[in-house]
């Protein structure tokens, strides 16, 4: 993970996207200050991210991502961190893949 002079690689069969690899010092970087974590843990835990290339997403959010929010939402009503949660319809009607289809020009 750690290579020289504070520099992190990531493991070519990770799934992070090649083109944005010049930016992991940087995403390490912000990780680690916002989660208030050291850069190794940060460089550690973007080795466990699940990265989806645009076709992965379009189906995911043409697919089964409403429900997740919604079960989601449904957790967060039982656990009282949240007063209500929306229909399942409120979800369906506002996750859409159209901004990705136009960014991948799917």
């Amino acid at each position: 993970m750690r290579a020289a002079r504070g520099k992190y690689r990531l493991p070519r069969d990770c799934g992070f996207p090649d083109r944005h690899r010049g930016l992991l010092q940087k995403a390490v970087t912000e990780i680690a200050a916002e989660l208030e974590i050291s850069k190794e843990d940060a460089a550690e835990q973007i080795t466990q991210f699940s990265y989806l290339n645009a076709d992965e997403q379009i189906s995911y959010l043409d697919g089964s991502f409403a429900e997740t929010l919604k079960s989601t939402a449904d957790f967060l009503v039982e656990q009282k961190s949240i007063t209500s949660a929306p229909e399942l319809s409120e979800f369906q009607s506002r996750v859409t893949s159209e901004f990705v289809k136009k960014a991948s020009g799917k």
